[in-house]
Protein backbone atom coordinates (compact mmCIF):
# COMPACT_ATOMS: atom_id res chain seq x y z
CA UNK A 1 0.00 0.00 0.00
CA UNK A 2 1.43 3.16 -0.85
CA UNK A 3 0.85 6.03 1.47
CA UNK A 4 1.85 9.90 0.49
CA UNK A 5 1.60 12.34 3.20
CA UNK A 6 1.22 15.87 1.16
CA UNK A 7 2.89 17.75 -1.07
CA UNK A 8 2.60 16.93 -5.16
CA UNK A 9 -0.79 15.26 -4.50
CA UNK A 10 -1.03 14.52 -8.06
CA UNK A 11 2.24 12.51 -8.44
CA UNK A 12 0.59 10.51 -5.58
CA UNK A 13 -2.74 10.60 -8.04
CA UNK A 14 -0.41 9.32 -10.88
CA UNK A 15 1.89 7.06 -9.22
CA UNK A 16 -1.28 5.17 -7.51
CA UNK A 17 -3.32 4.84 -10.82
CA UNK A 18 -0.38 3.59 -12.82
CA UNK A 19 0.53 0.40 -10.85
CA UNK A 20 -2.79 -0.21 -9.93
CA UNK A 21 -1.24 -0.09 -6.48
CA UNK A 22 -3.39 1.06 -3.50
CA UNK A 23 -2.82 3.28 -1.36
CA UNK A 24 -3.87 6.86 0.81
CA UNK A 25 -2.98 10.46 0.12
CA UNK A 26 -3.48 13.95 1.78
CA UNK A 27 -2.46 17.19 0.35
CA UNK A 28 -0.03 19.28 2.06
CA UNK A 29 0.71 22.82 1.94
CA UNK A 30 2.01 23.55 -1.13
CA UNK A 31 -1.36 21.81 -2.94
CA UNK A 32 -3.23 24.92 -3.79
CA UNK A 33 -4.38 23.10 -7.47
CA UNK A 34 -6.05 19.95 -6.01
CA UNK A 35 -9.50 20.19 -4.68
CA UNK A 36 -10.49 16.53 -4.33
CA UNK A 37 -7.99 15.77 -1.69
CA UNK A 38 -8.41 15.72 2.46
CA UNK A 39 -5.96 16.96 5.08
CA UNK A 40 -5.88 14.16 7.24
CA UNK A 41 -7.44 10.18 6.80
CA UNK A 42 -7.71 8.12 9.51
CA UNK A 43 -7.85 4.27 8.23
CA UNK A 44 -7.50 1.23 9.56
CA UNK A 45 -5.28 -1.64 8.23
CA UNK A 46 -4.48 -5.13 9.94
CA UNK A 47 -6.27 -3.57 12.81
CA UNK A 48 -3.73 -1.00 13.21
CA UNK A 49 -5.63 2.51 13.04
CA UNK A 50 -3.71 5.20 11.46
CA UNK A 51 -3.73 9.18 11.29
CA UNK A 52 -2.20 10.22 7.61
CA UNK A 53 -1.27 13.97 7.82
CA UNK A 54 1.11 16.35 6.17
CA UNK A 55 1.45 17.91 9.62
CA UNK A 56 1.61 21.77 8.67
CA UNK A 57 -1.56 21.77 10.49
CA UNK A 58 -0.04 20.64 13.85
CA UNK A 59 3.20 23.00 13.67
CA UNK A 60 5.40 19.35 12.72
CA UNK A 61 8.40 22.30 12.58
CA UNK A 62 8.41 23.50 15.79
CA UNK A 63 6.99 20.29 18.02
CA UNK A 64 5.52 17.01 17.85
CA UNK A 65 3.25 17.32 20.73
CA UNK A 66 0.13 18.62 19.00
CA UNK A 67 0.47 15.65 16.46
CA UNK A 68 0.61 13.28 19.60
CA UNK A 69 -2.15 14.83 20.84
CA UNK A 70 -4.35 14.52 17.82
CA UNK A 71 -3.28 11.07 17.08
CA UNK A 72 -4.61 10.10 20.95
CA UNK A 73 -7.52 11.78 20.61
CA UNK A 74 -8.29 9.88 17.71
CA UNK A 75 -7.26 6.80 19.47
CA UNK A 76 -4.34 6.48 16.48
CA UNK A 77 -1.33 3.46 16.77
CA UNK A 78 0.63 5.32 13.81
CA UNK A 79 0.69 8.94 12.70
CA UNK A 80 2.13 9.21 9.06
CA UNK A 81 3.55 13.01 8.32
CA UNK A 82 5.75 15.03 6.28
CA UNK A 83 6.43 18.43 5.96
CA UNK A 84 9.74 18.38 7.80
CA UNK A 85 11.30 16.54 4.65
CA UNK A 86 13.39 14.98 7.76
CA UNK A 87 13.09 11.35 8.37
CA UNK A 88 11.92 10.72 11.96
CA UNK A 89 10.55 7.69 13.81
CA UNK A 90 9.55 8.94 17.39
CA UNK A 91 7.13 6.50 20.29
CA UNK A 92 4.87 7.60 22.23
CA UNK A 93 3.01 5.98 25.38
CA UNK A 94 1.74 3.35 22.44
CA UNK A 95 2.03 5.86 19.40
CA UNK A 96 4.42 5.75 16.66
CA UNK A 97 4.85 9.35 14.98
CA UNK A 98 6.69 8.45 11.34
CA UNK A 99 7.67 10.51 8.81
CA UNK A 100 9.56 8.73 6.01
CA UNK A 101 11.62 11.82 5.04
CA UNK A 102 12.38 13.12 1.73
CA UNK A 103 13.42 11.70 -1.66
CA UNK A 104 12.95 14.88 -3.45
CA UNK A 105 14.23 17.55 -0.93
CA UNK A 106 15.46 16.14 2.30
CA UNK A 107 15.83 18.94 4.95
CA UNK A 108 18.25 19.69 7.35
CA UNK A 109 21.15 17.98 6.07
CA UNK A 110 18.72 14.49 6.05
CA UNK A 111 18.97 11.91 4.34
CA UNK A 112 17.34 10.77 1.05
CA UNK A 113 14.71 8.40 2.35
CA UNK A 114 11.38 6.68 2.15
CA UNK A 115 9.66 4.91 5.02
CA UNK A 116 8.23 1.17 5.38
CA UNK A 117 5.44 0.16 7.62
CA UNK A 118 5.27 -3.31 8.84
CA UNK A 119 2.54 -4.64 10.44
CA UNK A 120 2.15 -8.08 11.71
CA UNK A 121 -0.45 -9.31 14.10
CA UNK A 122 -0.70 -5.65 15.22
CA UNK A 123 2.86 -5.39 15.84
CA UNK A 124 3.70 -2.17 14.20
CA UNK A 125 7.71 -1.79 13.21
CA UNK A 126 8.28 1.52 10.97
CA UNK A 127 11.95 1.85 9.23
CA UNK A 128 13.68 4.36 7.11
CA UNK A 129 15.37 3.13 3.70
CA UNK A 130 18.22 5.81 2.68
CA UNK A 131 18.70 6.17 -1.28
CA UNK A 132 22.24 7.90 -2.53
CA UNK A 133 21.28 10.95 -4.11
CA UNK A 134 23.01 10.01 -6.77
CA UNK A 135 20.66 6.90 -7.55
CA UNK A 136 17.65 8.85 -7.00
CA UNK A 137 18.81 11.38 -9.51
CA UNK A 138 19.22 8.88 -12.62
CA UNK A 139 16.02 7.13 -11.18
CA UNK A 140 13.98 10.50 -11.99
CA UNK A 141 16.06 11.26 -15.02
CA UNK A 142 15.04 8.11 -16.67
CA UNK A 143 11.90 7.85 -15.18
CA UNK A 144 10.97 11.58 -16.66
CA UNK A 145 12.21 10.55 -20.15
CA UNK A 146 10.19 7.39 -20.05
CA UNK A 147 6.64 8.76 -18.83
CA UNK A 148 6.37 12.70 -19.48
Amino acid sequence: MLLHAGDNYQDFLWLKNASDIPGHGVCGNCDYDVSDCKNELIFEYQNVKFLLCHGHQYNVKFTLNNLYYRAQELDVNVAVFGHTHMAAIEQETGITLFNPGSLYQPRGNDIYSYGIIHVDNGKINCELKEVDPAVYYAISGLFAKMFF
